[in-house]
């Protein structure tokens, strides 16, 4: 990558972060970077796919969380550390918090665009666990959509709408026993 694109690309997620997708001009992305607005056109057909980009550098930080966990043997374990350590990376990700704002209070589309391929990232990951599991004997068969549906939101229940403090430990230690043994037996 040259180093002008990295500029513009850091420049764009400086920008976005500190004031949100919608209120940021490509001249003005052009002007922090230094560079022209025809050299940010060169790299970038419009502002929506810079954004774009910097979703999918976000996305690879995503997947090399889910590699450090996919060796784990237990299902329940594995799941439960990879969705933790990646809603929590969620969390604390500044150009995630604000586009989540912005999608939340403007309603724009491209934020909307945004967080949707964060989400689909994680529920793709936790369809991909549930068919290997399923296929190992690990767990019973099922709708894969609806329990990955089901499981990604529990965490982000807990994550983003839990006003105790997080104990890694505890949140997993007790997901991971709803899922095994459910609640009513």
């Amino acid at each position: 990558m040259s180093n002008k694109k990295d500029e513009i690309l850091k420049s764009a997620r400086e920008l976005f972060t500190n004031y949100g997708y919608k209120k940021v001009s490509m001249d003005e992305i052009a002007k922090n970077a230094n560079v022209t607005k025809k050299t940010v056109y060169s790299y970038f057909n419009d502002k929506e796919s810079l954004l774009k980009s910097l979703i999918e550098e976000e996305l690879v930080q995503m997947k090399s969380i889910i590699t450090k966990h996919s060796n784990e043997t237990d299902f329940f374990e594995g799941v439960n550390k990879v969705l933790y350590e990646l809603l929590k990376y969620k969390k604390e990700a500044k150009l995630f918090i604000t586009l989540s704002k912005e999608a939340d209070e403007l309603n724009t589309i491209s934020s909307k665009n945004s967080i949707k391929m964060f989400d689909d990232g994680i529920l793709d990951f936790i369809k991909m666990r549930l068919l290997w599991a399923i296929n190992k004997g690990y767990i019973k068969d099922c709708d894969v959509d609806l329990c990955a549906f089901i499981i990604y939101k529990v965490y982000v229940s807990v994550i983003f709408e839990w006003d105790k403090e997080l104990d890694e430990k505890k949140v997993t230690e007790n997901i991971t026993k709803i899922l095994k043994e459910g609640l009513f037996n």
